[in-house]
């Protein structure tokens, strides 16, 4: 009788920790074999201000398709490089530069986002994707 008195699981507390730790491996194994999501395609190119490479900045692909995400590429001595679902993209293109001497309070210098908001805020620039050979350079005149 002593035996039903005790309401513990047959094999005791190490047995089923041991079949814990084989169910989340299961649950792991599963939800890694599950589909990757949509398909990415590179874009790549140069981005010049004024006819000169765009020294520093950021180039963000803000998708049409509400299901995919914004992507943000870094632009360095004009170039940039990213990958992107397939659809319609609006292209922004921020570059700041400074304007003056360091503030001793703020520890950095005055800077201005110096594009215009054709380039940005009110940007009407847009890519395809996915874009024939990778490659599309934008070139922004003031």
């Amino acid at each position: 009788m002593k035996a039903f008195q005790n309401n513990r699981s047959v094999g005791g507390p190490g047995l089923r920790a041991a079949g814990s730790l084989v169910w989340l491996a299961g649950c792991m194994a599963l939800a890694g074999c599950g589909p990757a999501g949509p398909p990415t395609y590179p874009i790549a190119g140069v981005v010049t201000y004024d006819g000169q490479p765009l020294p520093t900045g950021t180039l963000t692909l803000i998708p049409d398709d509400p299901k995919a995400r914004t992507t943000v590429a870094k632009i360095t001595d004009g170039a940039y490089a990213t990958e992107i679902t397939e659809g319609e993209w609006t292209v922004n293109v921020m570059a700041v530069r400074e304007t003056g001497p360091v503030d001793p309070k703020l520890k950095e210098a005055p800077r201005e986002q110096y594009l215009p908001a054709k380039y940005n805020r009110q940007s009407t620039m847009k890519v395809t994707s996915p874009v024939e050979g990778g490659k599309k350079d934008f070139n922004l005149t003031p």
